[in-house]
């Protein structure tokens, strides 16, 4: 894929580096796709789960369990959370090759935005990029939301989950 005048274009585009990006851009690559996957950060290149969510929370909780009661506390606790991020960037590195080295596939880390429905405007850190595909896929994931904890708020969502149910 060349770039000519910062512009780029691409079978199909993902925007976001988690499990399914990274699994689409991999299987559509295979197959001979032009890809472009954009993630905003390149600390979450393979998503939430491998950087912060599921891998780093089950080491810790791992190292957590091999705590000697000899150990100093901040000591282990700093070499455990160097050892989990070097864990965490060991497959970031992974996730990242395992895409970008493809012939296919090209990984740009940056902020997109649409421009059109089959153009997107990415800032990264060379300057601005548009990437123009016949397909687009988000794969920006989700965000938490606060359920509420007084009573009266709950008493509230209950109400009106009983209400729609019936």
């Amino acid at each position: 894929m060349g770039t000519t005048n910062r512009s780029r274009q691409a079978e199909v585009l993902v925007i976001g580096f988690g499990k399914g990006g990274k699994t689409v851009a991999a299987t559509m690559g295979g197959l001979g796709k032009r890809m472009v996957l954009v993630e905003r950060s390149a600390r979450m290149y393979g998503g939430t789960c491998p950087n912060v969510g599921c891998v780093p929370t089950k080491a810790l909780v791992h190292h957590s369990r091999k705590r000697r009661p000899a150990d100093v506390p901040q000591e282990w606790y700093e070499r455990s959370v160097g050892e989990v991020q070097a864990l965490t960037k060991l497959f970031r590195g992974g996730d990242y090759d395992g895409l970008n080295d493809m012939d296919t596939v090209s990984v740009i880390t940056g902020s997109a935005a649409f421009t059109d429905p089959h153009t997107v405007r990415v800032e990264t850190a060379d300057g601005p990029l548009t990437i123009t595909a016949e397909t687009i896929l988000i794969n920006t994931g989700s965000e938490p939301i606060t359920h509420p904890t007084s009573t009266e708020a709950f008493n509230d969502v209950l109400a009106t989950i009983v209400r729609s149910d019936v």
